[in-house]
Parts: structure tokens; C-alpha cells; sequence
């Protein structure tokens, strides 16, 4: 028999920042039953200098990671990295990503 997966999915939000580095944010959660394994993805993402003469330039960094804080309860936590390139200080930006985690 195969095993059931089960879904979440959660959006992260990065305010509108100068700060010139990556940024993380995490998320914890349990899935109704217990899982074994784990994994999260990128299903989207967003993201801009905020002021007008900086908006063509930059590429995003998105980065999703999901691991089990307790298999048994089917705890999960999600870590998700977001950046922009060039890390600019005074250069303010904001985005946002979408994540979806799977668990079986």
C-alpha cells in the first residue's frame, strides 16, 4: 500500500526592508498524522526594490527547507530564505514566497 501524503502550504512575508543580507523567517506546524519524511518547495515568489529607480535591477534568492521536529506528531519546521542580489545596503526591498510541504 502506498504511503498518504498530506500538504500544507504557507506564505512568507518580507517586509519592505534596506537591510542588505538574507533574511529567514521559519514556520512550525504538525500534520494530522505522523510523517517520516518530509520535504518543501518553492511553489511561487515575488519580490522588488521598493523604490522606483531600482526596480529593473537584482535577482532573487528563494531557498525552502522543511525537517521533522517529531516524527510521532508529525511536527514539522519550515525555514525560508529570501534575498535579493545585489545585497545593496540602502537599496530597500520586499517579497514574498509561497511554500509547499509535502509529508509521508
Amino acid at each position: 500500500m502506498a504511503p498518504s501524503i498530506q500538504v500544507e502550504q504557507h506564505h512568507f512575508e518580507f517586509s519592505r526592508s534596506s537591510e542588505a543580507s538574507v533574511r529567514t523567517q521559519t514556520w512550525s506546524f504538525s500534520f494530522e498524522q505522523c510523517v517520516n519524511r518530509v520535504v518543501a518547495f518553492v511553489s511561487g515568489y515575488s519580490g522588488h526594490y521598493t523604490d522606483a529607480q531600482y526596480q529593473q535591477i537584482g535577482r532573487i534568492h528563494v531557498k525552502a527547507e522543511a525537517g521533522l521536529e517529531d516524527a510521532q506528531k508529525g511536527a514539522v519546521l519550515v525555514t525560508c530564505e529570501w534575498a535579493f542580489d545585489p545585497q545593496i545596503g540602502g537599496y530597500p526591498s520586499a517579497g514574498e514566497v509561497w511554500v509547499t510541504v509535502l509529508g509521508w
